[in-house]
This record gives C-alpha cells, sequence and structure tokens, in this order.
C-alpha cells in the first residue's frame, strides 16, 4: 500500500530533476512541468481520501497518515481543497512561463517549491509548517 501523501511529495521531486536535465527544449521542460501539476491536481481531486485505489497492481491511499522522522504527514478535506489550487496555479504558471523563460531554472525550482509547499500543507504539528514555508 502506497500513502498518496508520499506521492503527493515525491513525484514533483522526480520530476524536477528530470525537468532539469531537459531544461535546454523550453516547450518540453514547460508541458513536464504543468503535466505533473495538472495531473496531481487531478489526483487530489478525483481520489477519495478514506477508501483504497488499485492502480497498476499498488493500493494508493490519499488519507493515509505517515510518519517521517518523527513528524505526520495527513491530508484532511481542507487539504485536498488548498493543495488542488497550489497545483492548478502551478500548472498555470508552467503554461504561461514557457514562451517567456529563456535558459532559467523556473521549471525544476517550481517543481521543488511545489513539493515543499505541499508538504508544508499536509505536516503535523503546524510549527513545522513555518520551516517548510520559510525553505520554500
Amino acid at each position: 500500500m502506497i500513502p498518496g501523501i508520499v506521492l503527493m511529495l515525491l513525484i514533483p521531486l522526480a520530476m524536477a530533476g528530470v525537468v532539469y536535465i531537459v531544461q535546454r527544449w523550453r516547450l518540453l521542460a514547460g508541458l513536464l512541468s504543468a503535466a505533473t501539476a495538472a495531473l496531481l491536481a487531478l489526483m487530489v481531486v478525483t481520489l477519495p481520501v478514506d477508501l483504497p485505489v488499485h492502480v497498476y497492481g499498488r493500493d494508493i491511499v490519499l488519507g493515509e497518515a505517515v510518519a517521517i522522522f518523527g513528524r505526520e504527514l495527513v491530508m484532511d478535506q481542507a487539504d485536498r481543497l488548498a493543495m488542488a489550487f497550489l497545483f492548478v496555479a502551478a500548472a498555470a504558471v508552467f503554461i504561461v512561463a514557457w514562451r517567456y523563460t529563456a535558459h532559467s531554472l523556473l521549471f525544476p525550482i517550481g517543481l521543488l517549491v511545489l513539493s515543499i509547499l505541499s508538504g508544508a500543507l499536509v505536516i503535523r504539528p503546524l510549527i513545522y509548517a513555518a520551516l517548510l514555508l520559510e525553505l520554500a
């Protein structure tokens, strides 16, 4: 069983590395970044929080709590709406920015910041979210 919260944090990190490698091709980097953010927004909105979803032989549970370094990552209904807005806004920025960013690190750093901000939304106790916001 894969917790969905871990996917919300690791997919943008992994894609940031891929986008960094292909950043020479701005259109490809922009499309990959926008598609990643849009896919995550769709995933947050459509997947149920409490029921497992069977994907490619694995079960994904979006609302399952995960403990990392003694801190708990939990997604509830209020976090879903905020994360969906964050991912949709990032996808819109990536779509607009591919045309205007020449040789910049906007796409890989944008995906990295997207991962950190989504981590700040789901971390408990809330005092650690301030650390992640400062890092972002």
